[in-house]
């Protein structure tokens, strides 16, 4: 389901009482967290013998880590990482056999680097938003059915942008530590082609990202 992930974040940083605010001189911070991963993947694509095939991407909860340097007080510069492994399903009307559904987790590795805005700098509650440029490395998927064999489905790798928006919720005036939240959205294209047929082959639909994140973070 997408947006399953919110609620839970939401729930997570309510638990985390805001301490007084604290200095937001420049300087380093980390954040890492857990991050759900909700493509809105819902698509009818055509196999190499022109028959349609449904896919259908679903909720994954991956993990993620980020470090970032304030210039000064509102502006930073956020370099990131985050991982999780969607299931991509494949569903066909099969002549002779009927409905087949194959599914298989795609690795999704997202390096960022960001230029956040922070509101609220220097309050026990930091609000920031944020853009920049996404580079995304897919896995190959291998998809096997006891009536149709198996084959292997190779996806190419794809470079976007994002924006995000996140909140850093102090846990003391002078430990540095923060309970961490956020949502971001990185718009993207998958081109795939069955391993082993020609280039124009190829098929493309969208594989949009929303992802919320909870975890901790640090500033020294």
């Amino acid at each position: 389901m997408r947006y399953a992930h919110v609620p839970l974040v939401a729930a997570m940083l309510a638990c985390f009482p805001a301490a007084p605010a604290r200095a937001a001189d420049p300087g380093w911070g980390f954040r890492v967290f857990a991050a759900g991963f909700d493509p809105d993947t819902r698509e009818t694509i055509l196999n190499p013998e022109r028959q349609e095939i449904d896919v259908v991407a679903r909720s994954a909860l991956g993990a993620g880590a980020g470090l970032e340097y304030r210039f000064t007080a509102r502006i930073g510069l956020d370099l990131g990482v985050m991982a999780g492994a969607p299931d991509i399903e494949l569903s066909q009307d099969v002549p002779t056999i009927g409905p087949v559904s194959l599914s298989d987790s795609m690795t999704t590795v997202v390096g960022t680097a960001d230029l956040l805005v922070h509101l609220t700098p220097g309050r026990s509650v930091d609000l920031y938003i944020g853009a920049g440029m996404a580079r995304i490395w897919y896995g190959d998927l291998s998809y096997g059915f006891e009536d149709l064999g198996s084959f292997d489905v190779s996806v190419e790798d794809d470079l976007t942008w994002s924006v995000r928006a996140g909140i850093d919720i102090a846990l003391g005036a002078d430990s540095g530590w923060s309970a961490v939240g956020g949502v971001r959205y990185i718009p993207s294209t998958l081109d795939v082609w069955q391993t082993g047929t020609p280039a124009d082959a190829t098929t493309s639909f969208d594989f949009n990202i929303f992802s919320a994140t909870a975890g901790v973070g640090y500033r020294f």
